[in-house]
């Protein structure tokens, strides 16, 4: 605004008083991580630039979900929060960031950002699993007993480090089948981190869906600082389609359960691997096509445990056991089923395996 004075018939022209100068809201400058950034490390910290300093009374931003930690001034205009501790692998934050406006009203806005967090190694999740007992291996942190190694932990969630420790993993038990032995190796996911993490799903409330994402590693990390243990012993299911064919349960270092069994006939064989169970039912009506191409309806199959797809091991009615005949299913005679159920929860690992079994 200028303001026009006349002075002695002189028209002079003079700028407003300082006070009615309008000056420019405030304003986010710049925030580190940048807004939509991802795979932000777990000890980044976050950094807020703003046009100019807060008053002395502003309100820092604000945390979703909170994170133990300290904002501090690193200059006039620049916010700095240090985590004390790591974020949380794969989660997603959003920093609120109010920012007082000019004016008698003075309305304050907010200026949100957020970010999401790498994700833990597949080794890490090994680590901490095992130190939980959802494998069947051991994890010795350097200079720790491996009995000691979950107590070795922190007791607070976001103290506990996603980064793999220095350390050996032993098998927790001396008589390991070979198959399952093949099964793990340190930093290399398989079917069975597949099913260790879907077990430790069921246990905890979370969808079963055997990926280890954010809220996998949230309620890990919590369980390891909680020393919430997997509150059942190790189980792991064989099946041989060497003759006479033969399912094992295996549990805690030794053979508990030993059948005749059948797999598929010519046609609809059982495919050989390993795969977690992942559905569970006490009876179900099994359906679908015959070899020869003819429909079947079978209601109230006893014990089904579905490890592969529509593969599942099961109980059912057959005059013998011990040769293929299922139609791609491992089928337990009615004797057995509810025993082998009981030891095949979510999450156990099912071997189809062309090897003899020699326990």
């Amino acid at each position: 605004m200028v303001l026009t004075l006349v002075v002695g018939g002189i028209v002079v022209a003079t700028r407003a008083p300082a006070a009615s100068v309008r000056r420019a809201p405030l304003r986010v400058l710049a925030t580190w991580p940048l807004a939509g950034a991802g795979n932000v490390g777990w000890t980044t910290s976050i950094r807020v630039r703003l046009s100019e300093p807060l008053a002395s009374a502003a309100q820092l931003p604000r945390l979703t979900p909170p994170v133990p930690g300290r904002w501090t001034w690193r200059s006039t205009t620049t916010l700095v929060f240090r985590p004390r501790g790591f974020w949380a692998p794969g989660a997603t934050y959003e920093v609120a960031i109010p920012v007082p406006a000019r004016g008698a009203a003075r309305a304050t806005r907010t200026t949100s950002v957020r970010f999401t967090v790498a994700l833990a190694s597949v080794t890490r999740l090994q680590q901490l699993l095992a130190e939980l007992g959802y494998l069947p291996v051991t994890f010795a942190p350097a200079g720790v007993p491996a009995a000691d190694a979950l107590t070795s932990e922190p007791t607070v969630a976001s103290a506990i480090s996603p980064t793999p420790q220095p350390g050996v993993f032993g098998w927790r038990y001396h008589a390991t089948p070979p198959e399952l032995r093949t099964l793990f190796r340190a930093g290399f996911w398989s079917a069975l981190d597949q099913g260790a993490v879907m077990a430790f799903e069921a246990d905890h409330g979370l969808p079963v869906n055997g990926i280890p994402e954010a809220d996998v590693w949230s309620a890990l990390l919590a369980a390891v600082a909680g020393r919430q243990r997997d509150p059942r012993s190790f189980t792991y299911l064989v099946a041989s389609e060497a003759r006479p064919e033969r399912l094992d349960v295996w549990r805690d270092g030794r053979v508990i359960v030993s059948t005749l069994v059948n797999t598929g006939a010519p046609g609809a064989a059982t495919p050989l691997g390993t795969w977690p169970v992942r559905l569970r039912f006490v009876t179900a009506t099994m359906s679908g096509t015959n070899p020869n191409g003819t429909r079947y309806v079978d209601p109230g199959v006893p014990d089904v445990a579905y490890f592969n797809g529509s593969v599942a091991v099961h109980g059912f009615v057959r005059a013998a056991y011990g040769f293929p005949q299922s139609n791609g299913c491992v089928e337990v005679p009615l004797a057995v089923a509810a025993t082998v159920f009981r030891y095949d929860p979510i999450g156990t690992p099912v071997t189809v395996t062309s090897r003899a079994l020699t326990s």
